[in-house]
């Protein structure tokens, strides 16, 4: 279902309109985490440190994934302003953040990591896995769920910025949009 308008000039809401997710990665990002905890790949209570080494500068040494999926690790901001160039690199985000300091105590206070937590747990997986959370979604959770469903009616392709389904009729829908970090 869509309906509305996509933008301030009136341009009708369409069923591939690209729309930007914000929050609601937050739940993909710990989904991915969450599975290769289940695959025994990252332990909760394990330090990020033990698989992102740069990561224990200014304190952070001890700070375990489960404080970062629960906003409880401090590390809220970086200490500089980040181009839009730097943050599609994703690396210079990450080393950012490795060098950061934690707003608050690690374990001891809580407050909403709005634009870090999705960097901090990307870079965990890529580290363990050498992909992105959004490559690591999509191959390991999207993909095979959009599979089941699409079954043997609809061939399932990826393209360089979603996953689409091409139903048997030829017309196209349009699936999971990725970052182009993920590219």
């Amino acid at each position: 279902m869509w309906s509305g308008l996509a933008d301030v000039d009136g341009v009708p809401w369409r069923q591939d309109t690209i729309a930007l997710l914000a929050s609601a990665t937050k739940g993909l990002v710990a989904t991915a985490a969450m599975v290769l905890v289940d695959r025994g790949i990252l332990d909760l209570d394990a330090p990020v440190a033990e698989h992102w080494p740069e990561f224990a500068a200014e304190g952070k040494a001890g700070i375990p994934l489960r404080w970062v999926l629960g906003h409880r690790s401090g590390v809220v901001a970086v200490d500089r302003p980040l181009t839009l160039a730097e943050m599609e690199k994703a690396t210079p985000v990450a080393d950012a953040l490795a060098a950061a300091r934690p707003a608050w105590r690690p374990g001891h206070a809580h407050g909403y990591h709005c634009l870090t937590m999705g960097w901090l747990v990307s870079e965990t997986i890529r580290r363990v896995t050498g992909l992105t959370a959004a490559q690591f979604f999509a191959r390991e959770i999207a993909l095979p769920l959009w599979s089941i469903c699409t079954s043997a009616r609809a061939p399932v392709t990826i393209g360089c910025s979603r996953v689409s389904c091409h139903p048997p009729n030829g017309s196209s829908s349009t699936g999971v949009a990725t970052p182009s970090s993920a590219r």
